[in-house]
């Protein structure tokens, strides 16, 4: 189309019956030229973003048993190898503090149920058989401990859980290390 004027001029000017060939294979070959371009563009464009839908396709398998798995960007291009290696280096973090939840929460069940058997174990004992009242003060009085221990346990887990948010600041203090070891001495 943008070439048609010369052609129209140049056939004027030469042999009417060799510029209408010419120009017909002129057409011809610039119409092949433009085909196979947009097919070998197409082709090449296709082929780059492969890897992209390669990386989508694995972020959408990723769920908390896959976390291990990481891709391997070395067959990328050089503008998508950064991608790659930053998702994985994201993935590392991800299971480093889906491990450590993980552990916390065993960490915090197995600290709630010994307190918590303790009091069953010694109320089971208190009911099975008749007691005099200093004896079931003194149940009593374990029991408040135990309580106690829980409330304590409880209330850690809820500064750990708001330091971990930012949401409570940390005083610290200095403590005496010998008095430390004291007190668990005694």
């Amino acid at each position: 189309v943008f070439l048609y004027p010369s052609f129209s001029k140049m056939m004027r000017e030469a042999d009417s019956v060799i510029s209408a060939v010419c120009s017909n294979n002129l057409i011809i070959a610039l119409l092949f030229s433009s085909i196979a371009t947009v097919i070998i563009g197409f082709l090449i464009a296709r082929k780059g973003l492969r890897q992209i839908h390669d990386f989508t396709r694995r972020m959408k398998t990723i769920n908390t048993q896959s976390l291990h798995e990481r891709i391997n960007p070395n067959d990328w291009p050089k503008e998508l190898k950064t991608l790659g290696t930053t998702f994985n280096d994201m993935l590392a973090r991800i299971q480093s503090s889906f491990e450590k939840l993980n552990q916390f929460s065993s960490d915090v069940a197995h600290e709630l149920r010994t307190p918590v058997n303790n009091l069953m174990l010694s109320t089971e004992i208190a009911l099975s058989k008749e007691y005099a009242i200093e004896e079931y003060q003194n149940i009593l009085a374990s029991h408040l401990e135990e309580q106690q221990h829980l409330s304590k346990l409880i209330k850690n887990l809820l500064f750990l859980a708001r330091s971990d948010n930012q949401q409570e600041t940390l005083v610290k203090q200095k403590l005496s290390a010998h008095e430390e070891i004291e007190k668990i001495v005694s």
